[in-house]
């Protein structure tokens, strides 16, 4: 779908896609950028902004996260058993860790890097005890 703006901009998304907008000039823009286009002020050049078709999987999360401590490091604690049984290379940071947009977006909510790392480092010790 096209979209124009008002104005001249790059647009970079967090996905790797990079929109070049030029005044008022009708521009492609994949599915997954809808949300982001929208964000900044862009209008469908031949739609209407009901009848955009978004990538869900785009948005990233959305989910809120849990208030309860316990609760929040067991759900991290899942995500991370799971990445790591996936073992996809680009999951990980350069150092071996889950990277945190990976955890975020497989738990629906923001994470911080050093939950994931004090998280990750108690996982590897559980599997070298046999737990």
């Amino acid at each position: 779908m096209k979209f124009t703006l008002p104005r001249n901009l790059t647009v970079s998304s967090v996905s790797g896609h990079s929109i070049a907008f030029k005044k008022n000039e009708p521009t492609y823009v994949p599915k997954s950028m809808h949300h982001e286009v929208l964000a900044i002020g862009a209008q469908p050049a031949d739609a209407k902004v009901e009848d955009i078709e978004f990538d869900d999987q785009a948005k990233g999360p959305e989910k809120v996260a849990p208030v309860d401590p316990a609760e929040r490091n067991e759900l991290i604690k899942m995500a991370l058993a799971d990445i790591k049984t996936r073992n996809v290379r680009d999951e990980f940071t350069a150092t071996g860790k889950p990277k945190a947009k990976v955890v975020a977006t497989a738990l629906g909510f923001e994470v911080a890097a050093r939950e994931i790392d004090e998280l990750w480092l108690a996982l590897l010790g559980d599997e070298a005890k046999g737990e």
